[in-house]
């Protein structure tokens, strides 16, 4: 086939350079046109470089294919997915209307939006991807029958490419309007792309939402065929949403996605597209959003995670605080929450690293957690607290004491640090793990601990915390909770440990804070 497919682009500076390895690769080439038509049907990747082309500013990413797999999913008649803003979600779902005109039964879609004209905007879209150079040298040019912007509706005669052609009707439409005239040519939407049908007008109150709930399960989808298709994207933007209601319903095949994921094989956090939204971006993003009170809009727009409610905590009840340089502080200690779980989502290893400012409260100002083994733990402890100076370390679970203590004093004494840290037993004091969360994020709600600004990762596991539940994803948490803790037990021995000292097994090791000036 000869093709106005891209050409290879290079940047041309006296001679040829190296091209922008975040573009995709793209040559000219002879292909046979029903093997595109195959690639088309068969290839998220090649699908997307085809209508999109010198568009794309970096290569399709993983979440775009998997997205893509869901979304043209047709063993389901419902599929919900929540996907981050700025994510390339609205794109994806005009596209995927194009995919499911050529390779299904599916003729007529109706493309929902909070706002009509945001719909016929992407409707607009939608057509012109049907005319770009790539489909008419693939597929022919499409016959248009009727073209009305006034009554966001696009009739026409899809060529495809096999000598036949298909009636497609796209049909533009915005949340709580009249559905009158939805049928057409005797036939009603068998498919519907619902795409941010929700803001925060619609969802303001309780009765406004139920407005939209009884639009959208009588009037909306009353008005679709039969038998129809329905695929909802759009962000959480609250726990009453609609669409966070129904993310919790098997019979809507939910997947809801973070812009943070965690890896599966290190455990560590990682951008879910890396080349838009680099990990260090998304925290500055959310630093940004922190300092003006919106932690809240921050996690239903970029983690579709609103709170959990009665079950868990509030960003309300997080008290941030800008890190205070090491030289500033009047003590720091770090607590280890090893992971010899059974579970492969909870055999998380977390450090948190606690200091006592000169001014304000007891907080955490540094974290990791990943999987580690043994000796890993040690060499990351070490780092943070080289960093902090903080030779204080407290041990959580007496399994783990039995094997760590005694490895950490080996360790200790191969880096030159012989006797000069502190190996101390976590105890929970008999209070459950729930308890002993609950009781650190109720100090931070009262000003008596703190975190800090930019703790992205300590944050969502706070937000996503469920005190019903036994096993989640709490082990970041929990180091922190510790925290207040070693400080009750330990305090004199850890501001002692921070200034050079060293007071063993003595009762002064509870003094209070003035210890510090002795």
């Amino acid at each position: 086939m000869m093709g106005p497919f891209p050409e290879a682009e290079y940047d041309f500076i006296g001679e040829e350079t190296e091209r922008d390895s975040r573009r995709p690769d793209t040559a000219e080439a002879d292909i046979d046109r029903g093997d595109v038509r195959l690639l088309l049907r068969q290839d998220a990747e090649f699908f997307i470089e085809f209508f999109l082309g010198d568009e794309l500013e970096y290569s399709v990413p993983e979440i775009h294919k998997t997205v893509w797999g869901l979304f043209t999913d047709t063993s389901k008649d419902r599929i919900l997915l929540a996907i981050p803003r700025d994510h390339a979600k609205t794109t994806l779902a005009k596209l995927g209307i194009i995919w499911y005109f050529l390779f299904t039964s599916h003729r007529f879609c109706v493309y929902l939006t909070a706002v009509n004209t945001k719909a016929k905007d992407a409707c607009r879209d939608v057509m012109n991807f049907l005319k770009c150079d790539n489909f008419r040298s693939v597929f022919g040019d499409v016959r248009i029958i009727k073209e009305s912007e006034t009554e966001s509706i696009w009739i026409f005669d899809l060529p495809l490419g096999n000598g036949q052609w298909k009636r497609c009707i796209l049909r533009a439409a915005g949340t709580g309007q009249s559905m009158r005239g939805i049928n057409i040519d005797n036939q009603r939407p068998d498919i519907a792309v619902i795409d941010d049908a929700e803001d925060e007008d619609n969802s303001a109150s309780p009765q406004l939402q139920a407005k939209l709930d009884r639009w959208m399960f009588g009037t909306f989808l009353k008005a679709l065929a039969r038998r129809k298709k329905i695929i909802w994207l759009g962000n959480m933007l609250n726990d009453t949403s609609l669409l966070a209601r129904l993310s919790k319903r098997e019979n809507w095949n939910p997947v809801v996605f973070g812009a943070i994921v965690r890896d599966e094989t290190t455990g560590l956090l990682r951008a879910l597209w890396p080349d838009r939204w680099t990990l260090e971006a998304l925290i500055e993003d959310f630093q940004e959003y922190r300092s003006l009170g919106l932690v809240k809009t921050w996690m239903c727009e970029m983690m579709n995670m609103p709170g959990h409610g009665e079950n868990g905590f509030t960003e309300e009840q997080i008290n941030y605080k800008p890190i205070p340089a090491p030289d500033s502080i009047l003590a720091a200690w770090i607590c280890i929450d090893p992971a010899f779980g059974e579970d492969a989502e909870h055999d998380l290893t977390s450090i948190t690293v606690h200091v006592l400012p000169e001014d304000g409260p007891p907080m955490v100002v540094a974290e990791s957690s990943s999987r580690m083994l043994e000796a890993d733990i040690f060499e990351e402890a070490y780092r943070l607290g080289q960093y902090w100076n903080a030779w204080a370390w407290g041990i959580e679970s007496v399994a783990a004491q039995k094997v760590l203590i005694t490895l950490f004093r080996t360790l200790s004494i191969v880096k030159g640090m012989a006797n000069q840290i502190e190996f101390l037993p976590l105890m929970s004091g008999g209070k459950a793990k729930s308890n002993r969360i609950s009781a650190w994020v109720s100090m931070m709600e009262h000003g008596e601990y703190a975190l800090f600004e930019g703790a992205l990762d300590i944050t969502t596991q706070i937000l996503k915390y469920d005190k019903s539940k036994k096993k989640q994803a709490d082990d970041l948490i929990d180091s922190c909770a510790y925290g207040p803790i070693m400080l009750d037990n330990y305090q004199g021995l850890i501001i002692s440990q921070f200034q050079g000292r060293k007071l063993r097994n003595l009762p002064e090791a509870r003094f209070g804070r003035r210890v510090a000036g002795v």
